[in-house]
């Protein structure tokens, strides 16, 4: 009963001063309102009818399933702003249910398709891995049904650009201590991305600019299998990063 009051109550917060509250019908009646609306795509329109039935639910187990009608309704309207925060609250109270399964994905899918460019905030790129990769770890079986590794691969393509552009911006600025912490960040981080290559290139020369002849060979050798199968293929780690490190090493040995 304490969640039961507890999602009224996010729930009067979130719409309560929006719309005026007439309870003079019962859940069933609204809820069937949204039901057939949604069966017609005017998801928008369900989504008020099934709020109106959220704040009428007389048991946790039926508010559950008007909540997740609601959010979905938001989803497939495309209105994923509005869709988020009520499947986290029904994460959040429904945790463990059966259908949390499908609210954990479509939450990352929301977020998912709220990623912006890379130049951009990226917290929408962070949140939609958090999920996803939740959906992974708890969910195999939804995996393949909804592209789950496909989708995580890109969003950490996403935040790995996103390390990389900080790095560039450092350049520019002359601050190469931190512009080689975050290509460091990235080869730490993100080896499975195509960005990895160009940042052990970045790195192996930004310490040998500094003479750091040890650490820069950790780079080549200790990676070297990795460098072999993702960065010589791109084309950042050539012949000549492995020549300037031979004669930075010889000229100091």
């Amino acid at each position: 009963m304490a969640r039961f009051l507890y999602i009224l109550l996010i729930i009067f917060a979130l719409y309560g001063c929006a719309k005026e509250v007439e309870l003079d019908k019962p859940a069933s009646y609204y809820e069937e309102m949204g039901d057939s609306l949604a069966s017609e795509g005017k998801f928008v329109k369900a989504a008020e009818r099934y709020e109106q039935a959220l704040v009428r639910a007389e048991s946790p187990e039926y508010a559950a399933t008007i909540q997740l009608a609601l959010a979905d309704s938001y989803f497939l309207a495309g209105k994923y702003i509005d869709a988020i925060p009520i499947y986290e609250v029904y994460l959040e109270v429904y945790q463990g249910w059966e259908s949390a399964k499908l609210a954990t994905v479509r939450v990352g899918l929301a977020y998912f398709n709220l990623v912006r460019y890379a130049s951009q905030d990226q917290t929408n790129t962070e949140r939609a891995l958090f999920y996803l990769e939740e959906v992974k770890n708890k969910y195999p079986d939804l995996v393949e049904e909804y592209d789950v590794d496909l989708r995580i691969q890109l969003l950490r393509e996403r935040l790995a650009k996103k390390e990389m552009q900080i790095a560039f911006y450092y350049a520019r600025i002359l601050k190469p201590e931190s512009e080689i912490l975050r290509y460091k960040y990235v080869v730490t981080h993100y080896s499975d991305t195509i960005y990895y290559g160009e940042a052990v290139y970045k790195v192996v020369k930004l310490l040998l600019e500094k003479d750091e002849l040890d650490e820069a060979e950790y780079y080549l050798l200790i990676e070297r299998i990795k460098i072999l199968l993702l960065i010589i293929i791109s084309g950042y780690i050539t012949t000549d990063i492995f020549y300037l490190f031979k004669c930075r090493k010889e000229r100091i040995g």
